[in-house]
């Protein structure tokens, strides 16, 4: 066993040194990808094969000090493994989130999805499309509002413009144009819906509604159908839509009512959609559009260069390349992007076509990673959580159509290894813990080989993944793999970095407190793999000392204030160290007060004083919290509190806790959660007038602060007002709250050493 063990290890080792010396002949693979667009260069980007003939690139970029970051996923139509699919809900106005329609696509085909972007936009009060719908080459959606369009043609052509499709049906001999096609009724009829509009015509005004009866043809651009009236409705409202029938609708009084008025019962109706410029009949899956970014090779003129937004967009080159694009916006992480700069980002990657799509909000993409079953979401929406749209474009694998069909036979037997994380950045000695997944020549899921060896070229890699980095710098490759595949990754090991964020930015500490700091690395805005050692920590002033692992231990005699140094390269952070004025303790719960609590809009909580020396912050007595402000049923939305107060030992009820003197801040020691709950007491002045000082303050979406936003012990001081005099009382010592119904969650606070803080010579 040990001798195959060897063999293999020696193998896999030979391997390794082949591929390295190929790598470091052909240079980064992200050199076949853009390295700038407009004034944005791009310092990362990351690229994975997803599918044959699939690559999906994740950048990011920064543009005078602004960061950007996106995606983008190339594919030929023609000769790769993903067809398109213009998807949708389960009807034209069901809106669902992209991962939704996927799942839904997955469900009702049994096929794999490879990945997809969100598509057209919408009117808000009715989830409709505003263009063209076209799936599986049947008319599904159309207006004729000027709105541009993405058509994907069967021999995997593509084109991009603006659909000029006259409909027009016949009756009696006579010829009337009609300019909606399953788009929410008013006042511009008449209007003619199908079943896959949804159960009904959906008005809500009296309306003549005409049922119609599918004889003969298909809905498509291009194509004649022939109908026979089967029902009038007069004054109608929300006509039901059977299979392989049509409404044709118009409001009382209002355009297209007198061209109905004459419909008999059996009456046989010819509906036409004509494309008059002959570029939409063969399209077999198309979606609409806002505005061309790219025609003719040429990039559009008037664009804006500062509607900075979440964009998606696709666009098509050259040599028949299809671009699924997708950038972020509108946070710290990515400024989004203008539509002037998506035009130069899809040109510069040689695009000679391009449509944006639906932004905002909206904008999203899913990938099938390799190894596994379905997509994941890979942006960050700006709205925090995915919107339900109205349609998408999506990846479907031609391979696990013809597994379906029972063409071929789906395989489990590995060809390929995937190893993740795929690029990471990392100073020396960090950890970093990878895992391998295992995909059939389709890349579809496979199972993993029993015997996986790991080798990297720099420091050590154990058999469960776990890199240990060596001391040197530069760009290194990590491999996992047996006697008949392998799979690799890259990582870089920084000499410099752009930033630092130590865990914490003021400390106030007493003598002989002890506090393990750690601190995070940036290259640009991605965080690096690192580990506390991979600084130089120093202490500046006479205030204690710090080992190289960040432990800082104030010193018993400290004087004054100071400061932490931490250091990487050029690169420095500092902690400020403050000695706090002699404190007062006012709870330190190691005595028997009891505690109680109230609520307001919570679903559940409770408080305890518990006894656990190695979780408190001195002695072995803390307050411990839990809270669940999550809403649901009789949960009032608003906001949301738990209130902890101490109790009167003999009647329970609530009491306040006595402070002598004039402090000018209550101090305490809050093992956080990092959960942005906002943290304030509550407090009655000499006079007996109550009000609230605020340990934190409440958080701030658009600057990403505030609330607890801290994991572990910290200490934090709420100021009392200097217009305020004594003697005061702690009404309520702890007030958790939430005051946004979309930032609600749950979990545990921690509580120790409540205290009156004063400056020199105002104790009492």
């Amino acid at each position: 066993m040990r001798k195959k063990f060897l063999r293999v290890q020696k193998s896999l080792l030979s391997l390794f040194l082949c591929l390295t010396l190929i790598f470091s002949l052909s240079g980064n693979i992200a050199l076949a990808y853009i390295s700038d667009f407009g004034s944005t260069s791009i310092f990362h980007n990351e690229e994975r094969k997803i599918a044959e003939g699939v690559v999906l690139n994740r950048w990011n970029g920064i543009n005078n000090n602004a960061s950007k970051a996106g995606q983008t996923i190339i594919f030929n139509p023609d000769t790769s493994d993903a067809m398109i699919l213009a998807a949708y809900g389960n009807s034209v106005g069901s809106r669902a989130t992209l991962s939704s329609m996927s799942k839904i696509e997955e469900q009702r085909q049994g096929v794999s999805i490879i990945g997809g972007i969100n598509g057209d936009f919408y009117y808000l009060e009715n989830g409709v499309p505003i263009g063209l719908l076209i799936q599986n080459g049947k008319l599904i959606s159309y207006s004729n509002t000027k709105w541009n369009a993405v058509g994907f043609n069967q021999n995997g052509t593509v084109v991009i413009g603006m659909p000029n499709i006259e409909m027009y049906y016949t009756a009696n001999g006579k010829k009337y144009n009609f300019g909606n096609f399953n788009k929410a009724q008013n006042d511009w009829g008449p209007y003619l819906y199908s079943s896959d509009f949804g159960l009904n015509t959906g008005s809500t005004v009296p309306s003549l509604e005409v049922i119609l009866d599918i004889t003969e043809g298909d809905l498509k651009v291009g194509g004649t159908v022939k109908a026979k009236i089967s029902g009038i409705k007069l004054n109608a409202k929300a006509t039901p839509i059977g299979e392989n029938q049509l409404v044709l609708s118009a409001r009382n009084g209002k355009s297209g009512f007198s061209s109905m008025a004459d419909f008999r019962m059996g009456d046989e109706i010819v509906f036409e959609f004509k494309d008059t410029e002959n570029k939409w009949a063969n399209a077999i899956q198309a979606i609409g559009g806002k505005q061309i970014l790219i025609e003719n090779g040429i990039m559009a003129s008037g664009l804006s260069a500062t509607d900075y937004n979440p964009v998606t967009a696709v666009g098509v080159k050259s040599n028949g390349e299809v671009v699924l694009y997708q950038s972020d916006g509108r946070s710290t992480l990515s400024q989004g992007s203008s539509s002037m700069e998506v035009a130069q980002f899809l040109y510069k990657l040689g695009c000679v076509k391009a449509l944006q799509l639906d932004g905002g909000g909206s904008s999203s993409i899913i990938a099938r990673m390799p190894g596994h079953s379905s997509p994941g979401l890979l942006n960050n929406p700006s709205d925090g959580r995915e919107r339900a749209n109205s349609n998408s474009l999506i990846l479907v694998s031609k391979h696990s159509v013809a597994i379906k069909e029972g063409k071929e036979a789906n395989s489990t037997v590995a060809d390929n290894l995937h190893v993740y994380p795929g690029k990471v950045y990392a100073l020396p000695r960090a950890s970093v813990q990878y895992s391998v997944l295992a995909t059939n020549k389709y890349y579809m899921p496979a199972q993993l080989p029993a015997s996986i060896e790991w080798a990297s070229s720099t420091g050590t890699i154990d058999k469960n993944g776990m890199l240990k980095v060596g001391d040197a710098t530069g760009s290194f490759s990590v491999m996992a793999g047996n006697k008949n595949t392998v799979g690799s990754s890259s990582v870089m090991v920084l000499d410099k970095v752009a930033s630092l964020k130590p865990s914490k930015s003021v400390l106030a500490l007493l003598p002989g407190d002890v506090m393990d700091l750690s601190c995070e690395a940036y290259y640009q805005n991605i965080k690096v793999n690192s580990t506390d050692n991979s600084f130089n920590w120093q202490v500046e002033g006479n205030i204690g000392t710090i080992t190289q692992d960040g432990v800082f231990t104030m010193a018993e005699n400290a004087t004054g204030n100071g400061r932490i140094v931490v250091k990487y390269g050029s690169t420095t952070a500092y902690v400020d160290v403050v000695i706090p004025a002699t404190p007062n303790a006012i709870e330190d719960f190691e005595n028997a007060i009891g505690w109680g609590y109230s609520t307001v809009r919570t679903k559940s909580a409770n408080v305890s004083v518990i006894q656990d020396k190695e979780m408190a912050r001195s002695g072995s007595g803390l307050l411990k919290l839990d809270y669940d402000f999550t809403l649901g049923s009789g949960v009032e939305s608003g906001v949301a509190g738990v209130y902890a107060h101490t109790l009167n030992p003999n009647t329970k009820a609530k009491t306040e806790l006595t402070i002598n003197g004039e402090p000018n801040a209550i101090g305490m020691w809050v093992y956080g959660d990092n959960s942005k709950t906002w943290l304030r007491a509550s407090v009655k002045d000499g006079s007996g007038q109550s009000f609230y000082v605020d340990y934190t303050s409440d958080y701030k979406p658009a600057t990403g602060t505030g609330g607890i936003d801290w994991t572990g012990w910290n200490y934090v001081e709420a100021k009392i007002p200097s217009v305020r005099k004594g003697p005061f009382t702690l009404e309520t010592p702890i007030r958790v709250m939430c005051s946004r119904d979309d930032m609600r969650t749950k979990g545990t606070l921690y509580f120790d050493q409540i205290r009156a803080v004063y400056t020199e010579g105002n104790i009492a």
